[in-house]
């Protein structure tokens, strides 16, 4: 099936495609089990800002997962990867492909969510954003419990579908682009959040200083 989204940490691939499979891969030599000649995982603009480094290295697979919808997002952090799609589910996979956590807003009736389209990690991977239509959540990882839990939501009215967020490779600006093309740059005050002893802080922020259409 196609490939829908496609994301990459280090020596560790994550591919989603259309019929909700979602395959991991790992880097290895020439005489790897399981190895993968197929381009289709590197023709993905969401793969990389810069495919040819994944290009030139041999992947091959440790497992294949059946997820539930095609996974739009996915975003790894930590020892685990998240994933979310149409259902209105998010799946926090380990790198084993096991299910540890699920997030479900499909029993939440003053929630607005309708899909999650994109998702994008910080770069220390202790923050994960997913995006949608004219919302962002975010999730924090909790170190010590080894889980991930919310962190709050950002509503954007009339901003439609979010198809792509990307940090700074400082983890001090965030950028998010929506169905228009319409792009935001905000400031993500990260240390806050992390030191709060709030439970439901709203200080982890997105200040919007600048905006180009």
């Amino acid at each position: 099936d196609s490939l829908f989204h496609c994301r990459h940490k280090g020596s560790e691939l994550a591919a989603g495609f259309g019929d909700g499979t979602i395959a991991l891969f790992s880097a290895g030599t020439g005489d790897s089990p399981n190895l993968v000649r197929d381009k289709r995982i590197f023709l993905s603009f969401p793969c990389s800002f810069s495919a040819q480094p994944l290009f030139h290295t041999l992947w091959f697979q440790k497992c294949t997962i059946n997820h539930s919808c095609a996974p739009f997002a996915l975003a790894f952090g930590g020892d685990t990867f998240l994933a979310g799609g149409s259902d209105k589910l998010i799946t926090v996979y380990s790198d084993n492909g096991k299910v540890v956590q699920v997030f479900d807003y499909t029993k939440n009736t003053n929630s607005s969510d309708r899909e999650f389209s994109t998702a994008a990690s910080s770069p220390n991977e202790k923050f994960i954003l997913f995006g949608g239509m004219d919302r962002v959540r975010k999730f924090r990882y909790l170190l010590r419990r080894k889980v991930w839990e919310e962190a709050g939501v950002h509503d954007y009215p009339d901003l439609r579908t979010v198809i792509l967020l990307k940090w700074s490779e400082d983890g001090a600006r965030v950028a998010m682009q929506n169905m228009f093309g319409a792009l935001f740059l905000f400031e993500a005050n990260t240390r806050q959040a992390r030191n709060s002893q709030t439970p439901n802080n709203k200080e982890f922020s997105f200040n919007p200083p600048y905006f180009h259409n």
